[in-house]
């Protein structure tokens, strides 16, 4: 191991001193495990699996302080659920998207599809939530705002797209 000297504003140091990371408790500790994170992070950049496991890590802290908050008040809400599970998928979508060394021509077609069933199956999900009157959620008619430009675009769909 090498030793590195480094000069820090004040408020960069109050802020390493105060930060909560497991297993590191000195600054050189800190400082060990933020360049271990950044290095993960660059090396799973363009892994689709290491990339939506790093975007899951960024929505944990949101999605454990929501499980304290349902616990306490015996509640739920699939939208939280919902949005805090497909977004990090799509975000690893879009970071990963374009494998290096490749162009968007060659590609196009295949990042197209890969985000609209991302967005689909959450645009889906919401749909379905905004079925029922009294859906799984914090505030019970949060959707309702929604439901009739919704049901005026699916009328629109229905007539510019007949089945068939």
């Amino acid at each position: 191991m090498q030793t590195v000297s480094v000069r820090i504003p004040e408020d960069d140091l109050a802020w390493l001193s105060s930060l909560q990371l497991q297993g590191a408790s000195s600054p050189s500790d800190k400082i060990r495990a933020l360049i271990a994170d950044a290095q993960r992070r660059a090396n799973g950049e363009n892994d689709y699996v290491s990339c939506a496991a790093l975007m899951r890590e960024q929505v944990r802290p949101l999605q454990e302080a929501t499980q304290a908050y349902e616990h306490a008040t015996h509640s739920h809400s699939e939208i939280v659920a919902l949005l805090t599970t497909q977004l990090p998928e799509l975000m690893a979508s879009l970071v990963t998207a374009l494998p290096e060394g490749k162009r968007v021509a060659e590609m196009a077609r295949e990042i197209e599809a890969r985000l609209t069933a991302k967005a689909m199956r959450m645009l889906l999900g919401l749909v379905r939530l905004a079925v029922t009157q009294r859906p799984p959620t914090y505030d019970p008619t949060v959707l309702n705002r929604y439901v009739a430009e919704l049901q005026e675009l699916v009328q629109v769909v229905q007539i510019a797209r007949p089945p068939g």
